[in-house]
This record gives structure tokens, sequence and C-alpha cells, in this order.
């Protein structure tokens, strides 16, 4: 191999140097020598090659590797050995370094190695190299790898790709696919942060998506991830606002799994959750969703009990800690704690007498009323513009 670059080096044509060095990595990948791979891209990547000859065979080189080289194992080792060459030097190598990376993300995908297969794209230079990437396919690209980051868990990584990804989404508001590929992308980040009333919200928004092009199964799967996702959020208005929604979404009720829309239904009419109530669920939910959390009690297990307080304060006016603490299944001491934790963030109006050890439940008057104003005012805008609309167009009167 050393005599065979030392000719290529004496060569004094340009061109007929770079048709040499093709012919070397042409026949060394016909070998599937991969140590004798690596000693050509060490020459490559030296001083001793003049940057225009290097650039455009390491540009080759990639290609060929990525293309032709049968013995995949072998292309992993020496395409990531090439990128380590490549570490100071990327700038001369961008067209090879981007054909490598992709090339080895589809080799990890392929081997279901779904964080190697984000960390080859992630090494990409998008921001500060000559070469120059747009807005979308730099969006498209941080999505990918967002998505990817996903697969194997790997939350952190993935909020910070899609976190990216987010100020470029209004140079691609007519590619509709990259643009739900992003939300739905961003929805599972939020889940997987245990984010989930947020998520929820999201989730619910993508299943009524219009477009023809989605395959209406996936509709419903988003669906199905919206109501979980209701389900384990933490008590409160805003939970109660994302239930109504869902409740309300006639879908709900022809969701694959028959335990989402029988719970939905008990925590939106505000029924007491048994344990049992909750076996058929708790089954359903990914890993993540039914983490053992500090307390000692699992996600599933502390929204239940969130929601059980809120349900008890629509059927007492106040309780004693202990017979509340029997009707949750908890010691009282235990109840008295979530209840006070709800109570200031907000979550449950009361108040706790802790002399008598009673809860006091307050009605929430302001905010129901607040809210029957809002639905009001809204209804009277929706009679306005009906009217103004068959004003103009007396023929739509039917139609309303």
């Amino acid at each position: 191999m050393e005599a065979q670059i030392a000719q290529i080096t004496a060569v004094a044509d340009q061109k007929e140097k770079i048709e040499k060095y093709k012919e070397l990595i042409n026949s060394r990948v016909k070998a599937g020598s991969g140590e004798e791979l690596c000693e050509i891209v060490n020459h490559l990547t030296s001083e001793e090659v003049l940057q225009v000859v290097s650039r455009n065979v390491m540009t080759y080189f990639a290609s060929v590797i990525k293309n032709d080289l049968s013995d995949r194992e072998v292309f992993q080792e020496v395409a990531t050995y090439t990128l380590g060459k490549f570490q100071n030097q990327v700038v001369s190598f961008e067209d090879a370094d981007y054909t490598l990376r992709d090339a080895l993300f589809e080799h990890y995908l392929n081997e279901e190695s779904f964080k190697s297969a984000a960390n080859a794209l992630a090494g990409l230079n998008m921001e500060s190299g000559s070469k120059v990437y747009t807005d979308a396919e730099k969006a498209n690209l941080y999505v990918k790898i967002a998505e990817t980051y996903l697969e194997d868990d790997e939350t952190d990584a993935a909020e910070n790709y899609v976190n990216r990804a987010s100020g470029l989404m209004h140079s691609v508001e007519n590619d509709w696919s990259l643009q739900l590929r992003y939300r739905v992308t961003y929805a599972r980040v939020l889940d997987a942060n245990r984010k989930f009333l947020e998520a929820a919200v999201r989730y619910h928004e993508l299943s009524q998506t219009t477009a023809a092009e989605v395959v209406q199964d996936d509709l419903v799967e988003l669906l199905g991830k919206a109501v979980t996702c209701a389900l384990l959020g933490r008590a409160g208005p805003q939970r109660s606002r994302t239930l109504g929604a869902l409740y309300q979404d006639e879908r709900t009720q022809g969701l694959p799994l028959a335990a989402h829309a029988d719970i939905l239904a008990k925590m939106y009419t505000e029924q007491i959750i048994r344990p049992g109530n909750l076996t058929a669920f708790v089954e359903s939910l990914m890993p993540h969703q039914k983490a053992l959390l500090g307390n000692g009690m699992t996600i599933p297990e502390a929204a239940a009990l969130e929601h059980n307080m809120v349900a008890c304060a629509r059927l007492y006016e106040n309780i004693r800690l202990a017979e509340l603490g029997v009707l949750l299944g908890i010691e009282a001491d235990k109840a008295e704690k979530v209840a006070a934790k709800m109570i200031t963030e907000g979550r449950l109006k009361a108040s706790i007498d802790q002399i008598e050890g009673i809860l006091q439940f307050e009605e929430d008057t302001n905010t129901m009323e607040s809210w029957d104003d809002h639905i009001s005012r809204i209804c009277l805008t929706v009679n306005s513009c009906c009217e103004s609309v068959v004003k103009s167009n007396p023929a739509l009167a039917d139609a309303f």
C-alpha cells in the first residue's frame, strides 16, 4: 500500500493523480480491506496532499464506500475512522462529511441503534461551515435528529433539536408534512418530559388534522395519545378543560382501547376512581408514563389520587382528614399533604383546619361565572357573524 501511494504521489499531472487515487480506492473497496482504506484516509487527510486534490478524492471516497462497500461492518469502521480524521479540518471535507454521516445514519437505523444514528447526523456543521443549508434543509435535519433520539428515549437531546427546529418552522409553512412531523415530535417531547397536559392539547390538535394525505389510523392513534396524557395530567382547571374537550370529541368512543374511553368518562364526570378501574389503562402505558415518583406512587396512581381529591370537592362541603384518607385509600397525613400541595398550587379550592382535622372545600363560583360569561360572549359573537353572513347572502339562510 505504501508503495502504491508513493507512486501516485510522484505523478505530476493533477488530473491523472486524482484518477490514480480513485482507481486505488476502487480496488481496496472491492477487496473489502478496511485497514487499507483507513491507510488511504490517513494519507489523503495529511499535509502531503494538496487540498484541491484531497477534497475531490475524499468526496469520491465517501460516495464509493457508502454505495459499494458490501460489508457494512467494515463500512461502519471505515466511515467512523474517517469522520474522526475530519474532526479538525471538516471545512475542507464538508461534502464527504455529509455523505458519510448520512450513510452512517441509515446504517445505524437498520441496526436499530437509534442514538448512534442521531449522533451521526447531529455531528453535521450546519451553522458555520462553508456548505450552505437552507432553512428547510436544516429544519428537516433537526426534526429527523429529534425523532431518532426519541426512539432511544434520549429526551434531553431530542428537546434540544426540536427547539432548534422551532425557530425555522416559519420558513417551511407550506411543507405540511414537515410541519406535521415537527408538531408530533414536539408533542412527544412534552409527553416524555411528563408535561402531560401540554402534550394532550397538542396531540388533540394534531388528531384533528384534515390533510387528505394523513392516514386515518394515525389520527386515531394521536387521539389516543391525547386521552392518555390528559388522564395522567395533574388535576386542576386546565386538566378539566382538556378532559372536557376530549370527552366531547365523538371519536373517543371508538378508540381501540376501551379503558381510555371508560376512564375519560369517569374522570370528566368527576367520579371516584378505584384502583381496579386503572388496571387495563396502566397496562397500555409506556414506561415513562408509569414511572415511580419521589412520593412512592406511580404517575397514574398520583393522577388518580389528585383526581379523587377534586371529585371529593364535588361530593362534600367538608370532610375529616381521617375519612378522606379512607375514601382515597391512603393515610390521613398523606391525604393532608396532597390536599395542601394542591391548595398551594391553586389546583384545589379548599382550606385545612389542622386543629379539627377537617378539609373545608370552597365553591369556585367566580371561576364558573367567568366561564359562563366567556361562553355567552362567544355565542353572541357567533350569532352576530351568522346574521351578517345571512344579510350579505340570503341564500345561505337555510344553512344556519
